[in-house]
């Protein structure tokens, strides 16, 4: 289960990327859903959001809570906090759509806009206090429900929403934004053609002085998470290529097909995510990180995830830049409340903006943060994203002054490394070697091999979504750290982790023993035949 949300929240379709044996288990996580509703009050006042503080009562309404969502749950029951799960309508389909005939639970589907109220009524609840969306493909649905609810007669405070802001979504919009608030942004244009786009790409070689081949630009989906389809393309034929795969493809959380394609200028420099956690537009940094990409032979660019590296701003200037880079942006664009998880990258003139995701960091990174930087009860007053969250959504206590705006140091190094397949096939036996590993290597804290049972499907690595695992690095040695990371990828290239190869069905492996038996049979029935004759021959022989 902790495999299959993981898989979902990074990108993947919904659920449904590991076969109908994961699709069983959302379906009992779904059936787990309990529906808590509470009697809240407030005064009916104007039609919009803009301008009016946060809701301090009601429910909170968590949308495909099957990731990060766990957790906030988790913390809102043990404060005894109320909280709604429900999933999103799209969701749903998808999980529909890889099982046909099997119908998710329709309790659990959240209604359209229109509907939101009457539905709410029927569960009992008067008030919600906020919408939170666990994963990327949730937040088209949170933007709806956000409005819904600002919208209604009753509506007498602003809903806390981690709605993404109009156009932060699309990268080529967010980028005008930011240009417009006098933030770097990279240069870049949207295209629907292949020949648009070499168009843009000649134009920035012209601006470079006609360099030849050598100028690199990055084709990507206006909308998308984890690199995928993203090409770096240097030549004419690149790109061409890049945009006719891009066009004409399905939308990322969305019906119909892309349009268009953006293609912007490739940005050198070490890229980071800065985890941010909001509320009424004040914007707490929790977290910096740094991530390694590196290409691969299956990759169309530098995009394979390696590792995403915790860092200390304190002792990294760059990490600093990008962090006060993203507050502005945050605050440019319009992002008001909820956790942001937001990539830039330093280049010599300074950070520029990569995306905004106003969603959590979707990497297993509480326990990592917590390790190295500490948790809230400690003296540093250190949180997560998570617990910063939980902060912001129930700030009655204090606990959201109490967040500190920027990251406390270090006490250990950590990463969160992304195990990177370079075969694919049929495992034929699970990955070997890990209680070894763990032995060894004292930063270990843990690891996780997705494909991990005889037949499961392997893919090559060539974004996010396709990592074959995770492992979590922590240790106050930086020496350590990387000497785990260094062990731990060379086993992961050996077939220790994914031995792959001639794969065949347990009805396949029957039906070839039954072979080799009667084989077998037929030889011990022929052996003392052909040793009368051996005998016989010999003896006609002497």
């Amino acid at each position: 289960n902790t495999a299959l949300a993981r898989r979902w929240a990074k990108g993947s379709l919904p659920m449904t990327a590991r076969g109908p044996a994961a699709g069983t288990a959302v379906l009992a996580l779904a059936a787990s859903i309990v529906l808590l509703a509470v009697a809240a009050v407030g005064p009916a006042a104007g039609r919009s959001g803009r301008g009016r503080t946060v809701a301090a009562d009601g429910v909170v309404l968590l949308v495909d809570p099957f990731y990060h969502g766990r957790a906030v749950l988790s913390r809102a029951h043990s404060q005894g906090h109320p909280v709604l799960e429900a999933v999103s309508a799209y969701t749903a389909a998808c999980f529909e759509q890889k099982h046909p005939g099997r119908p998710f639970p329709e309790d659990f589907i959240l209604p359209k806009p229109d509907r939101l109220l009457g539905w709410l009524e029927e569960r009992g609840i008067t008030r919600v206090r906020a919408v939170l969306g666990d994963s990327d493909s949730s937040l088209a649905t949170v933007r709806e429900l956000t409005d819904a609810l600002n919208a209604a007669p009753s509506a007498g405070s602003r809903v806390y929403s981690n709605a993404p802001p109009s156009g932060v979504l699309d990268k080529h919009r967010l980028c005008e934004m930011a240009a417009a608030a006098g933030l770097r942004a990279p240069r870049q244009a949207r295209v629907r053609t292949p020949t648009e786009a070499v168009a843009f790409w000649n134009s920035l070689r012209n601006e470079a002085g006609g360099s030849g081949e050598a100028l690199r630009v990055v084709v990507k989906p206006p909308r998308g998470v984890g690199s995928v389809d993203v090409h770096l393309c240097g030549d004419e034929g690149q790109v061409r290529g890049a945009v006719e795969r891009i066009v004409g493809k399905p939308k990322y959380g969305a019906s119909g097909a892309e349009e268009s394609a953006v293609v912007q200028e490739f940005l050198e420099g070490p890229e980071y995510a800065v985890d941010c956690v909001s509320r009424d537009g004040e914007h707490k940094v929790v977290a910096v990180w740094k991530y390694d990409k590196r290409a691969t032979e299956a990759s169309r660019g530098p995009f394979v995830y390696y590792a995403t590296c915790l860092v200390d701003p304190a002792e990294d200037p760059s990490a600093a830049d990008a962090a006060e880079y993203v507050v502005k942006l945050l605050g440019a664009v319009g992002v008001k409340d909820g956790p942001s998880h937001t990539e830039a990258i330093v280049t010599a003139s300074g950070p520029v903006v990569v995306e905004v995701n106003c969603r959590f960091h979707n990497a297993d990174f509480p326990a990592l943060v917590e390790e190295c930087l500490g948790t809230a009860g400690d003296a540093a007053g250190a949180v997560s994203a998570v617990s910063a969250t939980c902060a912001s959504l129930w700030p009655e206590d204090g606990a959201w002054e109490a967040v500190p705006s920027r990251p406390p140091r270090l006490r250990k190094h950590g990463m969160i490394m992304h195990l990177v397949s370079e075969v694919e096939g049929r495992l034929r036996r699970p990955p070997r070697g890990m209680d070894g590993l763990r032995r060894r290597l004292p930063a270990l804290m843990s690891i996780e091999v997705y494909a991990a049972e005889r037949g499961d499907r392997v893919s090559r690595t060539v974004d996010i979504t396709t990592d074959a695992g995770q492992v979590l690095i922590a240790h106050e040695d930086p020496a350590e750290v990387v000497r785990a990371f260094e062990e731990t990828l060379a086993w992961s290239r050996t077939r220790c982790m994914h031995d792959v190869g001639l794969w065949r069905s347990p009805a396949a492996r029957r039906v070839r023993l039954r072979f080799r038996l009667r084989l077998a049979a037929a030889a011990a029935l022929l052996s003392p035949l052909r040793l009368w004759r051996m005998v016989r021959k010999r003896g006609a022989a002497s």
